[in-house]
């Protein structure tokens, strides 16, 4: 007689696919049918049954032949963030942020041993949206990923490393592990954490940790934007002070 799959180890493949489609809607900003499964590399009429399934429960909609994420994910994103101190407190520092770098800023949270971006504003400017708003950050290649990173005792970061791994996003990310290690060691020393073109090329972030008031949440505000205005002492010095006295004033 087969064995039954234990309850905590089962997984539900559908689940997965159906938030993959969901993910591919979001990086594409609406697609269709055939655009979307070539994106996903699945088949058609997988990514079709999905997109029909998801339209009826509400959760997306059909838009000049285009499948456009609905407003049902609006009330999910709102009930997570009423339940995240984090979110509250940290939202007008970011916006404030933003404003005076005139740059993008936004907020990383971690959750599930994952970075997750679930803040951001962006002033407009080309090229920041993207990064900013569209993806999560790795923790060894991001400011605000090595922010969090630099928090952690040595044998988390290792951990946290042999779980996610240190993919090359461009040719400055760092992936080895004892240099990286030491990157660590100085963001711990100076308190900031930067990214050189690390995460995405023309790039640059600034990172500086953040824990709601009990400590129960851990994350990361950052400055990102283009390499040529994010350089020298705007970015060395000018950002990071900036950053500092933005988090001071929600303390």
């Amino acid at each position: 007689m087969s064995k039954k799959p234990n309850a905590g180890t089962e997984r539900v493949t559908a689940t997965k696919t159906a938030f993959k489609v969901i993910e591919g809607i979001k990086a594409l900003d609406g697609a269709g049918v055939t655009e979307l499964a070539r994106f996903l590399d699945l088949p058609k009429s997988t990514v079709h049954k999905h997109l029909v399934t998801l339209r009826d429960l509400g959760y997306v909609y059909t838009e000049d032949r285009q499948y456009i994420l609905g407003y049902k994910f609006v009330n999910l994103s709102r009930t997570v963030e009423d339940r995240s101190e984090l979110f509250r407190v940290m939202k007008p520092a970011v916006d404030t942020l933003a404003e005076m770098s005139e740059e993008s800023a936004g907020l990383c949270v971690v959750n599930e041993h994952q970075l997750i971006n679930i803040y951001w504003s962006d002033n407009g400017r080309s090229g920041e949206k993207e990064a900013s708003g569209g993806r999560s950050h790795d923790f060894h290649a991001s400011a605000a990923g090595k922010a969090i990173l630099a928090q952690s005792s040595d044998e988390a970061v290792r951990e946290c490393l042999g779980r996610n791994g240190t993919p090359e996003r461009t040719e400055n990310t760092i992936t080895d592990e004892h240099e990286l290690m030491n990157e660590i060691s100085r963001i711990r020393e100076r308190g900031i954490a930067f990214d050189r073109e690390e995460q995405w090329a023309d790039l640059r972030s600034v990172g500086l940790p953040v824990t709601s008031g009990q400590g129960a949440e851990v994350g990361a505000i950052y400055v990102l934007g283009p390499a040529n205005r994010m350089s020298g002492k705007r970015f060395q010095e000018d950002i990071p002070v900036m950053m500092r006295g933005v988090v001071d004033k929600t303390e």
